[in-house]
């Protein structure tokens, strides 16, 4: 096993860790309050997103162990919400479910699985736009552990890439996954240290 397969491979364990942490917290929360609830809508929405960018890097011979382990959490986070979880539509959904059907029409009409893969990564970050808003109000409401560990994976999942393979297949997966982990972290850890800040 070479490094670059090494790294990839512990960046989808850490990938399956981050799932497990949250899937414990839906299925045996510490108490009711605590238990997350899990959107039903979105996460049918990232789940179908992960199965077509699987897809198309698969079609590009891009696949990591990263994107294998999302297709199978989000997967089953979107099967606990149809218990654990919240009901509802937003338009973030709709623009998420627009993006992802329009990358898969042009890699249908053009042949080319690149418009599919960008277009779910930038579908994957609309879709995280809610749970930004969310922390910004309250940043105690995520796991910090659980994006500490994920932020890890994506480093792993990119520092796995052989750089003759540093191109758009490859890399804007994993990339996009960072600015999210990146954004919801520092929300998470720097945000509350400057609301505290006193006005100047």
């Amino acid at each position: 096993m070479s490094i670059y397969h090494f790294l990839t491979f512990v960046g989808g364990i850490l990938t399956v860790w981050t799932f497990q942490r949250y899937i414990s917290a839906v299925v045996y929360p510490k108490d009711e309050r605590s238990r997350p609830k899990p959107s039903r809508a979105t996460w049918l929405i990232w789940a179908s997103l992960d199965y077509l960018l699987l897809a198309s890097m698969y079609a590009k011979n891009a696949v990591n162990w990263q994107i294998v382990a999302c297709v199978v959490g989000a997967t089953t986070v979107f099967i606990l919400s149809l218990k654990f979880g919240i009901s509802g539509w937003t338009l973030t959904d709709s623009l998420c479910v627009f993006g992802g059907g329009l990358g898969l029409i042009g890699w249908i009409v053009f042949d080319n699985p690149n418009l599919a893969i960008g277009s779910s990564c930038l579908s994957v970050f609309i879709g995280s736009i809610p749970t930004f808003k969310s922390l910004f109000t309250d940043p105690t409401r995520e796991d910090k552990l659980a994006w500490i560990i994920g932020l890890v994976s994506d480093l792993f999942i990119i520092g796995g890439i052989e750089f003759s393979k540093w191109d758009f297949a490859h890399i804007a997966q994993p990339i996009i996954f960072l600015v999210n982990s990146v954004i919801i972290l520092f929300l998470i850890f720097l945000l509350p240290v400057f609301k505290k800040q006193p006005p100047m």
